[in-house]
């Protein structure tokens, strides 16, 4: 069994949230290890500064500010007090206020802003305020720079239950935005699922492509629009597959009429993104055949995709083929030599380019992988072939226009 991947959170506060710590150190260390630790082969630590500092006596202060260095996540509260002075100063000489505030920054030194994240506590606190603890609280608050994406992620909370929640979100985010370098369970890896790509994780996962394809012989490749892989001005993969034709590889690909029921929804789905960021109705269509014609993933990536097949084909007429499918497709796949990649359609237009929600890449092995090349050949199975799509334009035309009609 690989080593575990520790990952130490640091939980730091005045000490009138102290049984806060404690609380947020029991779901990290028990909770949240409960739930990751042998899925994703990671440990939680969580750290309080009076883990290690001895006891200086009541008022006395906090001396030693750790290092952040060693640590992944930061979680940083404050509520009635702001803390006591440590004797550190920030690059311009100027004393921080307390040991959380230094603290915290010394983790927006070390750390990514998506691994910060910076709490006050909202229950109601006495109004004395003889020491003027609040008013530096207050004041901290007031200065926070919320356009500042380096300041960490801030939020509020009344109780347990949502600092916990504030807490979860943020060790489940690191894990998953971090899962390329933690190991996946053997169960997965056994059936061959060897990578999930979050959004974040995008510039990895069009790496771990090109590298496919770079080699690959045969290329399958079902999406929407393809414009990826087939316009030779959108400098991703469209290389990739000319290497592959030029090497006498095999090439084919299942793009989406955009004159059927799913063209439509996605049609719809970009027009009233459109109307909702314009502040305007969305109304409906006159000709909805034209307005899928017209759309943007048709015109200017559907369209152009299809040149690029067109272009290809022309060269190598024998060793690249395309289908277009009227029915639903559920999400984009590409097949390769060795693996496959699936990222499911988790919403209705393609208005907005990159990942949704994941995609998942899946060796050549096991029932995944047979799975995704069964279910490309039947959706291979019942496309046509765009010479006869193109002799049919009209006729599917016609076809969504009365369909839509029906539903008015």
């Amino acid at each position: 069994m690989k080593t575990k991947e520790v990952i130490k959170v640091f939980i730091s506060s005045p000490n009138d949230l102290g049984p806060e710590r404690k609380f947020c150190k029991s779901i990290v260390e028990e909770k949240m290890n409960a739930l990751l630790s042998d899925r994703f082969n990671v440990e939680l630590e969580a750290y309080l500064w009076e883990d290690d500092v001895s006891n200086l006596g009541k008022g006395l202060p906090q001396k030693r500010i750790p290092s952040m260095e060693g640590y992944q996540l930061y979680l940083g509260m404050l509520w009635q007090r702001i803390g006591t002075p440590t004797g550190t100063y920030d690059e311009n000489g100027v004393e921080y206020p307390s040991g959380t505030i230094a603290e915290y920054a010394e983790a927006c030194k070390c750390m990514s802003p998506d691994d910060i994240i910076f709490l006050r506590k909202i229950k109601q606190v006495p109004s004395n305020d003889d020491d003027g603890q609040l008013e530096q609280v207050a004041k901290f608050f007031d200065s926070w720079n919320f356009k500042d994406k380096n300041a960490g992620i801030y939020g509020k909370f009344k109780n347990n239950n949502e600092l916990e929640n504030y807490l979860t979100n943020a060790v489940f985010n690191y894990v998953w935005r971090h899962d390329e370098r933690i190991e996946l369970s053997s169960h997965y890896k056994n059936s061959g699922i060897t990578h999930l790509f979050l959004p974040d994780d995008s510039d990895t996962r069009n790496d771990s492509k090109r590298d496919d394809l770079k080699k690959a012989k045969s290329i399958r490749m079902m999406a929407h629009s393809g414009f990826s892989y087939l316009n030779n001005y959108a400098n991703r993969y469209y290389k990739y597959v000319e290497k592959c034709l030029e090497e006498g590889g095999r090439v084919e690909f299942i793009l989406a009429n955009p004159f059927s029921e799913m063209g439509y929804y996605i049609t719809i789905g970009e027009n009233v993104q459109k109307a909702a960021t314009e502040h305007i109705r969305h109304e409906a269509f006159d000709d909805v055949a034209a307005a899928i014609e017209e759309s943007s993933w048709v015109r200017t990536k559907l369209f152009s995709a299809i040149d690029g097949y067109l272009e290809l084909k022309q060269r190598f007429p024998d060793s690249i083929e395309l289908r277009m499918c009227t029915y639903e497709m559920n999400s984009t796949i590409l097949i390769t030599d060795d693996h496959a990649y699936m990222e499911p359609y988790l919403h209705c237009t393609n208005s907005e380019r990159g990942m949704n929600a994941f995609e998942l890449r899946i060796e050549k092995v096991g029932k995944p992988y047979r799975a995704i090349c069964e279910y490309f050949k039947m959706i291979w199975d019942i496309s046509e072939d765009y010479s006869v799509f193109a002799a049919r334009r009209a006729e599917h035309k016609d076809a969504i226009r009365s369909w839509y009609k029906k539903g008015l």
